[in-house]
Parts: C-alpha cells; sequence; structure tokens
C-alpha cells in the first residue's frame, strides 16, 4: 500500500518537522547559553573580560552570599534554641500542647478560611480583653522585649542582597 500523498499529509509532515526543528533549535540555544557555550560563538563580538576585575567581583559575591548564609544560618539557630526552650521546659511544653490541642479540637473539619476560628471563641476573647486591660501582663514590656528579639533575629531581611 503506497504512503498518502496528498497536500493534507504532506502539510501535516512539514508542520511537524519544522515545530521538531524549532524546538531543537531552541534547545541548543538553552543548553549553549547555561553552559556558557556561546563565550566560542560571541569572542569576536565582546571584548573578554578583565580577569582581575572578574576575581574581584567573584569574591566579592562569594563573600556576601557567605554572609548571608551565615545569617540565614543563625537565625535558623535562634529558632532552634527557641524551640528546644519551649520544648524541654514541662510546663511551657504543656502550655504549647494544650494550645494546640485546643486549635485542633475548636477547628474540627471547618477551616479559618469559612469564618470560623479560635479567635471567635468568648473565652479567648475574655483573655485577650483581660490581658490588654492590663489585668495579667505587662504590655510594653512584652512588646519591647519581643520587638528587641525579632529586631536582633532579622536584622538583616530588609536589606537588599
Amino acid at each position: 500500500m503506497p504512503s498518502p500523498s496528498g497536500p493534507f499529509w504532506t502539510l501535516g509532515l512539514l508542520r511537524s518537522l519544522s515545530i521538531t526543528v524549532f524546538l531543537s533549535i531552541a534547545a541548543f540555544l538553552i543548553y549553549a547559553s547555561a553552559t556558557n557555550r556561546f563565550v566560542l560563538l560571541m569572542h569576536s563580538i565582546t571584548p573578554p573580560p578583565d580577569p582581575e576585575t572578574y576575581q574581584r567581583r567573584s569574591a566579592q559575591q562569594i563573600s556576601q552570599l557567605t554572609v548571608a548564609l551565615q545569617m540565614a544560618n543563625t537565625k535558623l539557630n535562634a529558632y532552634s534554641i527557641t524551640r528546644n526552650a519551649v520544648v524541654r521546659d514541662e510546663q511551657l511544653k504543656g502550655i504549647d500542647d494544650e494550645y494546640w490541642r485546643a486549635v485542633v479540637a475548636m477547628e474540627g473539619l471547618r477551616g479559618i478560611a469559612e469564618g470560623g476560628g479560635i479567635w471567635d471563641d468568648e473565652e479567648v476573647q475574655a483573655a485577650i480583653a483581660r490581658t490588654l486591660g492590663g489585668q495579667g501582663l505587662d504590655v510594653e514590656k512584652m512588646n519591647r522585649e519581643a520587638r528587641n528579639f525579632v529586631g536582633t533575629v532579622t536584622k538583616d531581611l530588609d536589606r537588599p542582597a
């Protein structure tokens, strides 16, 4: 049986081949640019970079990256220390466990997105009112301590890299 030779079949074959060729060229260009293969092709167009400037810039970028990684590590350690303090202290661990049990019990199958939440509970609202009314905690002192802690842990987050 001979293969079809009409214009419909020929155009279908040419369309598939042209898409294949286009995708192959695009894949080669992506590969070549990702692996810096264009340096050989574009050598006559762009002058080679100054080796000292290139080394200095690379060293500066590496040092900035190292500092950023050290700060991230410091922040993770601060979180770990805080979490360990909560978990190791029996009283704090009990409060934490009780809190999460209450959250799970309150939320149940309904989610916060549906409008329900622990903040709607009367006991929670009463506790917040007592606390903010000054009947339990020194809010200003707690705010200062929290700001100081958060400020030291996150002091370099706003700085552009």
